[in-house]
């Protein structure tokens, strides 16, 4: 870990690949490039305002750290085969429509490298054939699909991805509800006289 002057905290180390993290805050966007991680630099009008202060990003295989608010690793590409981690087959594999209308963006989040969620988003125009398809593909497939029609716009979002947010976030919530019982139990044995 590298202690950072400027910094609450040491810096974690890259879970993926070992190498020490950087600061978002100070690294740069190289614009004529791809995006190295989208969900840092998604190069939109309002930006990506969730890497602040202390969150951290690997300068070799770029996945972030948000270190502000959800404290896990994250990294989003519209490259599938950029990834130091694999992505799971059944999201490499999704069939992405041709009439996809935005780009088509590739996700791993993770709070440690047991549990990673991998994940798909884009817009595109509805097609109910094309959903009746990606149905039955996410149903054998074993994944989540969320498909969300816009019948103003005849447009569609399509989101794929194995884990819910909920499921990648269910142990460190369990953590959390055990830490505030054990709080609960201690706090009464102090007001009993128990030993703790």
């Amino acid at each position: 870990m590298l202690f950072v002057a400027n910094c609450t905290y040491a810096l974690p180390d890259c879970p993926v690949c070992g190498t020490e993290t950087l600061l978002v805050s100070e690294q740069n966007d190289d614009t004529s490039k791809p995006s190295r991680n989208i969900s840092v630099w998604n190069r939109s009008m309002c930006g990506s305002s969730m890497f602040k202060g202390d969150s951290s990003i690997c300068p070799k295989d770029h996945y972030a750290f948000d270190a502000s608010m959800m404290k896990w690793w994250i990294l989003a590409l519209e490259n599938k085969d950029g990834f130091a981690l694999p992505l799971e087959k059944a999201v490499y594999d999704f069939p992405v429509t041709e009439k996809a209308n935005s780009r088509v963006v590739y996700y791993q989040h993770f709070i440690n490298k047991d549990t990673v969620r991998h994940s798909l988003h884009f817009w595109c125009e509805t097609d109910h054939s094309y959903f009746q398809v990606i149905r039955e593909y996410a149903k054998k497939s074993g994944l989540n699909l969320e498909i969300e029609v816009d019948r103003r716009e005849n447009r569609s979002t399509v989101m794929v991805e194995t884990l819910s947010m909920k499921e990648l976030n269910a142990p460190r919530l369990k953590r959390l509800e055990d830490l505030e019982l054990q709080r609960t139990q201690n706090a009464e044995q102090v007001g009993t006289g128990q030993p703790m």
